[in-house]
Parts: C-alpha cells; structure tokens; sequence
C-alpha cells in the first residue's frame, strides 16, 4: 500500500494524522471483509472491530444472520478500499499488493481498478493503477443514420 517512508517524511501532524486515520480504516474494512467472506478467515474470526466501525459496517453492508456479505456488498467493500488507498497514495498505487491484502487474484482487482476509471502504467518492474484528475469517462458515441440510404 502506501510507501511507509513517504509517511515519516510528512512535515505536517495534520496530514500525518488524516492519512494514519485513512490507513486505520481500510484496515477495518479489510478486517471486516475477512470475516464477512465464504470461509470467515480464521486469522481475522477473534479480532474484534471497535463496536462503533462493526455496528456501521454492519448496517453499510447490511450484514444479514448468515454473516456472509451479498456479492454486491462485498463489491462495493472492495470499491471503498481501492478508493481510499488510491486517496491515501496521491492517486498512484500498486494494485498486487492490495490484491494479497484482499486475498484476491490481480486480474480480478484490475478489472475493479478500470471500471472505477483508473490507468495502468509500469515503472520499474512495478505496475500502478492511477486515476487521472480530473476524471474523465469514455464519450458514448452515437451512430448517424444514413439518409442516402433507400
């Protein structure tokens, strides 16, 4: 995720104190996620959430009794990660890492990075996933009928 060196070389408290925050927080999620998925990973299945996170999460994610998050929450969880480390990394990220912290395949959280609009590009054997600012989508481009035609 974010390059730790980058956090110890913030000169501002404040920034420091957002982006630790941000980084506590997609832990959670993570942790949340972990707990929520088919086989409840067993590392995260004693961790306990701090009550207020786990109650909103809960009702975020709308948690039913069988404590298994419907594919669409858990997609939207995983979309409020990836958004949240691309904010916490200026935009640029290295996707395998947050792919391994997912327990998730690469190709399957590239899909993810692209259809929230991100680019790909490779830098010294490391490939990112950026999100152009501002952002633009593709023009959805209209077919002209032919009026020549009889």
């Amino acid at each position: 995720m974010i390059s730790v060196v980058y956090f110890f070389y913030l000169q501002d408290d404040s920034k420091k104190k957002k982006l630790s925050c941000i980084l506590s927080f997609i832990n959670y999620l993570v942790k949340f996620k972990d707990q929520h998925s088919m086989d409840g990973i067993s590392s995260s299945k004693f961790e306990k959430l701090p009550y207020t996170l786990h109650h909103r999460f809960t009702e975020m994610f709308d948690v039913t009794e069988s404590r298994r998050l419907p594919p669409e929450k858990m997609n939207l969880l995983i979309s409020y990660v990836l958004v949240l480390t691309l904010f916490s990394d200026d935009f640029r990220t290295d996707y395998r890492d947050i792919a391994k912290d997912l327990r998730m395949a690469t190709l399957t959280l590239r899909q993810i990075f692209e259809h929230l609009g991100c680019k790909f590009i490779s830098s010294e054997k490391v490939s990112y996933a950026t999100l152009p600012i501002p952002l633009t989508f593709p023009q959805i481009r209209k077919r002209k009928k032919n009026k020549n035609k009889l």
